[in-house]
C-alpha cells in the first residue's frame, strides 16, 4: 500500500512541475516572444495624431499614413488665409499637452499646427508617420486588416509612386469630415422600410 502510495504521490508531483513548466513558457511566450500588435492610423490630423499616441502607449506599434506632406489635416490644407481658432486655446489643446501660457487665447491656424508638431515631437510620434502616403483599399484576411498603401516620393506629380500591402490588427480611419468618402455598392442591397 505504502509502494502505491507513494507512486502515485510521485506522478501527482511530475504532473504538477510539467503543469507548472506549462504555465510558465505561455506566461514567458505571452510577455517576451508574443508579436506586437501592429495598428494602422489613417490620416495625421489632430485625432489621427491622438489616435497614433494612444495606441502606442498601449503597446501597439504604429504606423501613420498621411496622404499631404504635414501633420495638421484640415487646419494645415484646407484652411482660409489668416484663420484663426473658434475655440480657444483651452478647449482646443490635448488634456495631456496644454499650449503655453503665453499662447493667444484664440491661435492661428498656423500656430495650431505648430501646436501639433510640438506634440508629435513630445510623444515622439515623426518617426511613425508616412508622409504622401494613402490608403487606396482596406480588406480583412484571416482575422487581419489588410491595407493597400500608396506612396508618392516627393508628393508632387510625376513623382515615383510605389504601392505596398501590409496587414494590421487594427485600424483608426480619422481622415477627417472634410474628405469625400468613397461608400462602395453593396450588392443585394435591402433598403430600410418601416
Amino acid at each position: 500500500m505504502k509502494f502505491s502510495s507513494l507512486v502515485i504521490a510521485c506522478i501527482m508531483t511530475l504532473y504538477l512541475v510539467v503543469l507548472s513548466w506549462a504555465f510558465v513558457i505561455v506566461l514567458v511566450e505571452k510577455c517576451f516572444i508574443a508579436p506586437m500588435l501592429t495598428a494602422l492610423v489613417v490620416g495625421a490630423g489632430p485625432s489621427g495624431l491622438v489616435a497614433a499616441k494612444i495606441l502606442k502607449e498601449n503597446g501597439y506599434q504604429v504606423s501613420v499614413v498621411e496622404a499631404s506632406g504635414n501633420i495638421g489635416g484640415t487646419f494645415a490644407n484646407k484652411a482660409y488665409d489668416n484663420a484663426e481658432l473658434v475655440s480657444s486655446k483651452y478647449i482646443t489643446s490635448f488634456s495631456d499637452f496644454r499650449f503655453e501660457s503665453d499662447a493667444p487665447d484664440h491661435p492661428s491656424l498656423e500656430n495650431y499646427v505648430e501646436y501639433l508638431g510640438r506634440y508629435c515631437t513630445f510623444f515622439s510620434l515623426w518617426k511613425h508617420i508616412r508622409f504622401h502616403s494613402r490608403l487606396v483599399r482596406l480588406s480583412k484576411r484571416l482575422g487581419k486588416h489588410v491595407a493597400l498603401v500608396e506612396t508618392t516620393q516627393d508628393g508632387g506629380e510625376g513623382s515615383e509612386t510605389t504601392r505596398a500591402e501590409s496587414e494590421y490588427d487594427c485600424v483608426a480611419v480619422c481622415s477627417g469630415l472634410h474628405d469625400e468618402p468613397y461608400i462602395p455598392e453593396v450588392l443585394l442591397r435591402v433598403p430600410f422600410a418601416l
